[in-house]
């Protein structure tokens, strides 16, 4: 895939007055990363604050920073914050809703492993027993399909070496390196016996994260149209998302001009006919140079496979995905989790709203 990077440089002019005439962009595939990737090297031009690059082989889990480079004194200076675009998988948004639920973490395979036993040396400085992460689940993203996902089974934890032993042995065992995920609570995908899923709770997270967007359902008719469909809109448009209609006209530049189409003797109105059906009323008819713009509550597709990708920013779509766990956890075992649930959705709202809690009360 291809991915483009925004870079806004607010203090272009000083930078090139400084000698630093050139933007770098460095990528990796972690935040704490070396990132000696590098990606492009762009010229900075005077009282231009805002520049797009493109990555060709760019993903989205792939991490970008970039610095201001001297190409007399050969000097480049400290690399910004480390920033990733606004596509994040399926998987990366259930690992991240387990880190902060304290249920569940990635790391490697470092030692030889066997079909009955991964070992991870790293997990002897917390796990003392052979319960640790008992019933715990295992997953290796890089594993085929039949391979992926194991339970730990009773006792399962090798005190000797750090090993975790499945229920059901894998078929290849795990290599050095091999990055795998541990969840705790749900699995992170459905499998038979429990179907329930970290993925699921990110799925219906994700319908509560809206947002405002615009879409372009066309230009009038040279036959003064007054009605036109939305059903092509259905998957993400509902009646009531419908904020606000907009006619749009382009001038020689194409510089946009847009006219409410509710005020001024005009009105519109979204109509429903079944299902299947839905669609736009307006009055007068828009004349065929006018766009019309529908401004809608916008949900996030829902997304099945681990590497699908949603544009919901991934801290959002982690704490919709911790309150869609609680949620469940604490319907099938009632009030079992009424404080975890009252606690993950508070925080969902807070993301989604942009909020920060003036106080913190320990209870």
């Amino acid at each position: 895939m291809s991915i483009t990077i925004s870079v806004y440089v607010e203090s272009v002019n000083d930078e090139i007055d400084a000698g630093y005439t050139q933007l770098k962009l460095y990528r990796d595939t972690t935040p704490d990363g070396a990132f000696s990737t590098l990606v492009d090297t762009v010229a900075l031009v005077a009282d231009t604050l805002d520049y797009a690059i493109e990555d060709s082989s760019g993903t989205a889990v792939h991490w970008y920073r970039y610095g201001f480079y001297n190409p007399s004194t050969l000097t480049l200076t400290t690399l910004s914050d480390p920033s990733r675009p606004d596509a994040t998988t399926l998987l990366d948004v259930i690992l991240e809703a387990a880190k902060i639920a304290d249920a569940g973490f990635a790391s490697v395979v470092s030692g030889t492993s066997t079909a009955t036993e991964l070992v991870d040396e790293v997990l002897l400085d917390h796990g003392e027993d052979a319960k640790y992460q008992e019933a715990a689940w295992v997953y290796l993203p890089a594993a085929d399909a039949a391979d992926q996902l194991r339970r730990i089974k009773k006792d399962g934890f090798n005190t000797a070496n750090g090993g975790l032993q499945p229920v059901r042995a894998w078929s290849t065992e795990p290599a050095v390196d091999d990055v795998y995920h541990l969840y705790l609570l749900l699995p992170p995908f459905p499998q038979a016996g429990a179907p329930y899923s970290w993925a699921d709770a990110a799925r219906d997270g994700l319908n509560y994260c809206e947002f405002v967007d615009q879409v372009d359902i066309g230009v009038g008719t040279s036959t003064r149209d007054t009605r036109f469909s939305l059903g092509t809109h259905l998957g993400y448009l509902r009646r009531e998302d419908v904020r606000e209609v907009i006619l749009r006209t382009f001038d020689s530049n194409d510089v946009p001009t847009d006219r409410d189409a509710s005020k001024n003797g005009r009105y519109w109105e979204a109509v429903e006919n079944g299902r299947g059906e839905l669609s736009l009323d307006l009055y007068p008819a828009p004349l065929t140079s006018e766009h019309i713009i529908v401004e809608l509550n916008r949900r996030d597709a829902e997304i099945y496979a681990a590497d699908d990708i949603t544009s919901c920013p991934i801290r959002l779509a982690a704490r919709a995905t911790v309150w869609k766990v609680y949620e469940h956890l604490n319907e099938v075992q009632p009030g079992r989790y009424k404080a975890e649930l009252t606690s993950a959705y508070g925080r969902f709202l807070q993301e989604y709203r942009g909020q920060v809690p003036e106080n913190v009360v320990a209870s």
